[in-house]
This record gives structure tokens, sequence and C-alpha cells, in this order.
């Protein structure tokens, strides 16, 4: 856990001087609704459901008869357990996108300044230059991959197990079977697990494609240098970039965080759902 920590602190180290004032206004907004999804989540089952069964049921089958103690006791364990799931969830989620978005716009910072000189500027001064700066995003990329790649797994397995459960409670109980509670319930965890997948997706899996694209524009710009001035006797730094692998945050090398596997993963999901259930329909007609 101490070696985590210090990972996490060196990469906000090396990504301190990055800062985000297209995307700070939303992050700060997420978090704002992330903090207030337990408040709301218990306010709005209480508001629909009976709270004397509510209370028995929370207090494990034993009868609560003041109703104070009945709204205190609903609303303290609903508002704990959105906590544990997925409030805490969301936020890893969130502080792992804020890194990669970090990244995503140092690396747009070297593409742009890169575009933007003549090839008679782009001398070996300044491609060190460009491999410094990327080499500080490769260390931060690879500390972020050996603090966050446990929870990613556990935090995609989860977020399919939770829409698979709201998908599977749809498709062999109905919609007309739902009490309003169990539907606002069904809602809130499918919505949030599929908004929380898509965006940690995209924003992860949109790293790899900066970097592939830095690797273009540093490549055709000194290429280009090469043409213009064939007889200047410099060396060639083409190599330091191109020779590196590809970077995909991965849970536990298990999942890449890649945008296309996002499809995959909501295509397995929803055809197993549907397989199971149509399996629990079979067994029971016999």
């Amino acid at each position: 856990m101490r070696r985590r920590r210090k990972q996490l602190a060196a990469a906000n180290l090396k990504l301190g001087g990055i800062s985000l004032p297209s995307y700070c206004k939303k992050i700060n907004f997420l978090a704002f609704i992330l903090l207030c999804m337990p408040a709301v989540y218990s306010i709005s089952l209480m508001s629909i459901c009976s709270i004397r069964k509510a209370a028995k049921y929370e207090a494990f089958g034993n009868e609560v008869k003041d109703p104070v103690l009945q709204i205190l006791l609903i609303n303290f364990k609903w508002f704990m357990y959105i906590i544990v799931y997925p409030t805490s969830v969301n936020f890893i989620v969130l502080l792992l996108c804020t890194f990669c978005l970090r990244c995503s716009s140092l690396i747009s910072n070297m593409v742009n300044e890169i575009s933007g000189i003549t090839p008679e500027k782009f001398g070996p001064s300044m491609q060190i230059h460009i491999l410094r700066v990327k080499a500080r995003v490769d260390e931060s990329l690879c500390n972020l991959q050996d603090v966050f790649s446990l929870p990613i797994l556990f935090i995609i397995v989860a977020h399919l197990l939770s829409c698979s459960t709201s998908i599977g409670w749809f498709l062999y109980y109905g919609f007309k079977h739902y009490h309003c509670a169990m539907r606002v319930q069904a809602a809130f965890f499918g919505i949030n697990s599929s908004v929380s997948l898509i965006i940690m997706f995209w924003v992860a899996g949109g790293v790899p494609g900066k970097l592939q694209r830095l690797k273009e524009t540093f490549f055709n710009k000194s290429h280009l240098r090469l043409i213009l001035s064939p007889l200047m006797n410099e060396p060639q730094f083409k190599r330091e970039i191109l020779d590196k692998p590809d970077f995909v945050f991965t849970g536990y090398d298990i999942i890449s965080l890649r945008r296309r596997t996002l499809f995959v993963l909501f295509g397995s999901m929803i055809t197993y759902t549907v397989l199971v259930v149509s399996t629990r329909d079979f067994f029971k007609e016999y």
C-alpha cells in the first residue's frame, strides 16, 4: 500500500504542471454529483417505499416501532450501502480518468508543439526535449498502471455484474411485476454502472491513440527534416520513440482498456444475461 501511494504521488508530481481548464468544471461537477448520490438515493427510495417494512427488513426482521428510529435506520443503512458501492468505486474511476486526461493533455501539447515548428527547427535539441517530456508521461503511465491495475479489474467485474443483474431482473420478472422501489434500484445501479464503464473505457482508452499520434507526428517531422537536409550529420532519434511498445491500461493484464473492448464487454454481457434467463425459463417448464 505504501509503495502504491508513492507511485501515485510520483505520477501526480510528474504531471503537476498540467492543468485541465476545459475539464476542470466538468470534473468538479461530477465529483459534486457523486457526493450527493448517497443522500439522493436514500431519500428517493424512502419516499416511495413502505418505511415500516423497510425498517423491519434492515433490522433483520425485528420490529422497529419508533417512526424516527425507522427513518434514521433506513437512511443510515442505505446511505452506507451507496457509499461502499458505487460511490467509492466511482471516485476511483474519476481519479483514474483525471490522471488520464492530464496525460492526454501533455501528449496533445507535444503534438501541437511539433506540428507548429518547421522541419529546420526540429533539430536534435528539440527532439531530445520531446523525448524527455515523453519519458515523464511514460513513467507516469507505468505508475498509474501499477496502482490501478487490480482495482480496474474489480471495477469492471462489479459493474458488469450490476448491469447484468438489472437487465436480468427486467427480463425474468417483467416490468409490470416490479415494485416501484425495485424499479428505482434497478435503474439506478444499471445506469450508474453503464455510465461509469463507458467513461472509464473512453477516457483511459483514448491514451493509446494520443501516443500513436505523437509517434506519427514525431516521425513525420524528423523524416521531413532528413529529406530537406540530407547532408546534415546529426543523430536520428526516430527509433527512440518508434521502438517504444504501445501503452494500454489493463485490468491485471486480463482486460485491456481500449475503446473497442467496451463494445465486446457489453455485447457479451447482454448475450450471456439473455442466455441465463432463457435457460432458467427452459428448466422451469420441466
